[in-house]
């Protein structure tokens, strides 16, 4: 069994993923529980597979990988043993030149 890494999630990606479920509950409960149960699945996954998801950029010799979960973009990046949740944006965004570091 692949080592389990650590999960770092930053301040932006907590506030941003949670306004996101909140606007959704406002029109879908069930999509916005659909949402988060993808997200920790797919969490779960990143742990023990953290390459799994596609290099979209390399910033600072850090590359920045991407997870779609419904509509929406997370990205991450890994250094050593610790998976970094970067940020989230809506799919159709322009979020290749949204990263932040």
């Amino acid at each position: 069994m692949p080592i389990k890494n650590k999960l770092i999630i930053s301040p932006s990606f907590s506030e941003d993923f949670y306004q996101i479920i909140e606007n959704v509950s406002n029109y879908s409960i069930p999509l916005s529980q659909r949402i988060k149960k993808e997200f920790r699945l797919k969490i779960l996954y990143l742990q023990e597979y953290p390459r799994m998801y596609q290099v979209i950029k390399i910033i600072n010799q850090k590359e920045i990988r991407k997870i779609i979960i419904s509509k929406y973009v997370i990205l991450y990046s890994i250094n050593n043993n610790n998976i970094n949740i970067l940020n989230i944006y809506p799919q159709k965004s322009n979020y290749i030149n949204l990263i932040k570091i």
